[in-house]
């Protein structure tokens, strides 16, 4: 359910503004976007101690006390550096309020702070600053940090990307990432190149680099991985950006390919028992089926049976989700395997082993004779998703 839409000259209510955020709360999981360096706070600060902010060569001192007066920009001193962290975090994120914890900035400094997006994974002592800057409104020109606080560091990296949190599958396994920086990306030397960004079931970034070329073709997309982004890099590129912001000479987001982006997409189900069998039942070899998803399935089920030897009917059925295989039955083999996704034999040990991949295109089943299979076809109805 979206948000009504404001019509031009509208008032707008607190209500619409969090039913607006609502709307985009799904589309921030796992977004991908240019960032600007990391603040690393360690420590917790002494008195006095200090974080510049330096935005378009303002200077915006953040102090920390131990007793919070009515001087602008001072913030409470906390009891572990995690929360020292989140109270300057929110100071940026939250610059005109005055509360416990923080006294607001001066009106200038406001403005200043709010052409940059703050980011701050829970539990964390590293904040990660973003530009908010896009094709037709990038008010923010220069930006470095500094603090005396003991033990913290600024480290300007724009060859990296930083990926807001989110909840995903892989499979069946369920991962919470709580948000963090991509491994820093280095430019290609000769050609422009297109890098693949993912996530895996740890909650591992990693970039699958793509070939060089005058016209250059992102990756293979791997199998077992969350898609984030594609990266176009340019030869001497030195920063990162967003689609919405790209410069002259530099990388930029090509493409947010994240899964979740299309529900209605990944949750398409393709199914087809027409025509799908392995007639060479009597030998090994691969089934190549195309289903037609148009993006890397999030799993592939397949039934199948034969009638081998004019005997007992074999029927099995297996699952594979692009890092485990189940064969969750099979009539002729007690239990179930977490090797072949389809086990059919006629009792006696012959038969056909079933290994189920895919790809963005196919699905790929190939079939391992067991001592004399039978020579029946063996019919399959497949699901992919």
């Amino acid at each position: 359910m979206k948000s009504q839409p404001v019509g031009s000259g509208q008032s707008i209510l607190a209500v619409q503004i969090n039913a607006l955020r609502d709307d985009t709360r799904g589309g921030a999981l796992l977004l991908a976007h240019q960032q600007l360096g990391a603040l690393a706070l360690p420590n917790n600060p002494t008195n006095g101690q200090t974080v510049t902010i330096v935005v378009n060569g303002n200077s915006i001192v953040k102090t920390w006390v131990t007793s919070l007066g009515t001087t602008a920009d001072t913030l409470l001193i906390q009891s572990t550096p995690a929360w020292n962290a989140l109270v300057l975090y929110n100071a940026l994120i939250r610059p005109d309020v005055t509360n416990t914890l923080q006294v607001a900035s001066a009106s200038a400094n406001q403005v200043l702070l709010q052409y940059v997006g703050w980011a701050l994974p829970a539990g964390s002592t590293t904040i990660t600053p973003f530009p908010l800057n896009n094709a037709q409104n990038a008010l923010l020109t220069s930006f470095s940090a500094s603090s005396t606080v003991t033990g913290a560091s600024w480290t300007a990296n724009t060859m990296a990307l930083y990926v807001e949190p989110g909840v995903y599958y892989v499979g069946t396994t369920q991962v919470k990432f709580l948000g963090g920086s991509t491994p820093t990306v280095v430019a290609p030397s000769s050609n422009p190149r297109i890098d693949l960004l993912t996530i895996n079931s740890s909650g591992t970034l990693a970039w699958t680099t793509g070939t060089p070329a005058s016209s250059p073709t992102p990756p293979s997309y791997p199998s077992g991985q969350v898609f984030i982004c594609e990266l176009y890099n340019v030869v001497g590129e030195t920063a990162l950006y967003d689609n919405a912001n790209q410069q002259s000479g530099q990388g930029y987001i090509q493409a947010d390919v994240r899964p979740f982006n299309s529900i209605n997409a990944s949750a398409t189900m393709q199914t087809n028992g027409v025509n799908s069998s392995w007639t060479n039942a009597s030998s090994s070899g691969t089934l190549t089926i195309a289903h037609s998803l148009g993006h890397l399935p999030m799993k592939v089920r397949i039934t199948a049976y034969c009638n081998p030897n004019g005997g007992l009917i074999s029927q099995s059925c297996g699952v594979y989700n692009g890092s485990a295989t189940s064969c969750v039955y099979s009539n002729t083999v007690p239990g179930d395997s977490a090797t072949y996704g389809v086990y059919l034999t006629d009792g006696s040990g012959n038969g056909q082993e079933e290994v189920i991949t895919f790809d963005a295109t196919n699905i790929y089943i190939a079939f391992t004779k067991l001592g004399s299979p039978f020579g029946s076809t063996i019919y399959l109805l497949w699901e992919a998703q």
